[in-house]
């Protein structure tokens, strides 16, 4: 009877050793199932992820490139809205520096076309272009033969008329553009 106790424990032992390899290759099986299905799980998050890459975030980069072209694009219209603006500003300026220089010179006109004596003095006329007095302009009626070429060539220039005449035609010229009468002397 002992002797079939210790077959029994043997065989009790020999059982125990057999469930505990088969044990142990069953959770080396199951590790190694999980680690492919991990493995597998990793291939396939890498595909979404290079999918992902492909379909959403290279789109959303020309996406972000376009709108970079395009901010470029308004920072220069604005940087030649703001240049136009400059230039329309001026050009009102000189517009309006021009009309009043008119409106001005008109008034002087009319009123040396009144002078009949070589001692009245000049209404002075204003320059066209920036509505300033015009340097070297004559104070009298007489003292408009004693000005000589150059000083006639300057005046004729900043009235804005021609230049490119002899001194006596200069002399003619000067004297209508700024009203004086042929017949004063």
């Amino acid at each position: 009877m002992q002797h079939r106790v210790a077959q029994m424990e043997h065989k009790i032992t020999e059982t125990e050793s057999l469930l505990e390899r088969q044990i142990k290759d069953l959770e080396k099986t199951r590790i190694e199932e999980i680690e492919y299905h991990m493995r597998e799980q990793k291939d396939y998050n890498e595909e979404l992820e290079t999918r992902f890459i492909e379909e959403v975030a290279e789109p959303i980069a020309e996406i972000d490139s376009s709108i970079e072209v395009l901010q470029s694009r308004i920072e220069a219209l604005q940087s030649r809205l703001e240049s136009l603006e400059v230039g329309i500003s001026d050009s009102y300026s000189y517009i309006g520096d021009r009309l009043r220089a008119n409106a001005f010179n008109a008034i002087a006109l009319v009123q040396n076309s009144h002078l009949t004596l070589r001692e009245q003095k000049l209404s002075p006329l204003r320059a066209p272009a920036t509505n300033t007095p015009i340097p070297g302009f004559p104070e009298k009626v007489g003292d408009i033969v004693n000005l000589n070429d150059a000083q006639l060539t300057s005046l004729l220039f900043t009235l804005e008329e021609d230049v490119g005449i002899s001194q006596e035609l200069k002399l003619d010229r000067f004297r209508a553009a700024i009203g004086i009468a042929q017949s004063v002397p």
